[in-house]
């Protein structure tokens, strides 16, 4: 909790951050139109493997009368319904893709504040774009690699 309350002091003793930080919904996290060519070549790339390798999305694609090589737009994804907590509780094992050795991938849940917790896996090269992302927020509120943290 502590460590919550100095993050937050962090962000609200310089205001200046919110200006380095683009956001809209129309774009995505590299500042790339969600309808660019590229973000919607990236998006078929994401489902067509979502559909080839995740026996959930597959089954998914399969219930809802989708395919993933047929998508042309990303409204297109409308037709799928959202993943929910349930879901995600309920397929732990065929959320993984197939190739994947689930003894290779990290573990992570939600603190339940909400209601019940929710556990998850993920890979290391998810991993590794966590803890950039972390330190890349810690930046912009004045922490750099280094210096020292009160805990």
């Amino acid at each position: 909790m502590l460590e919550l309350l100095i993050v937050a002091r962090r962000y609200a003793s310089q205001r200046h951050h919110q200006q380095r930080i683009p956001y809209s919904h129309n774009y995505n996290e590299n500042g790339q139109s969600k309808s660019s060519p590229l973000f919607r070549r990236k998006l078929l790339k994401l489902l067509q493997h979502a559909e080839a390798r995740v026996p959930f999305y597959r089954e998914r694609f399969r219930r809802a009368g989708v395919s993933a090589a047929k998508m042309e737009h990303p409204d297109d994804l409308r037709k799928l319904p959202p993943l929910t907590k349930d879901d995600i509780r309920a397929n732990q094992t065929t959320l993984i893709a197939e190739g994947v050795e689930p003894a290779t991938l990290h573990q992570s849940g939600t603190g339940g504040s909400t209601g019940e917790p929710l556990r998850f896996k993920y890979d290391h090269d998810s991993y590794e774009w966590r803890v950039a992302g972390a330190a890349r927020a810690d930046r912009w509120a004045g922490w750099d690699w280094g210096r020292r943290q009160f805990y």
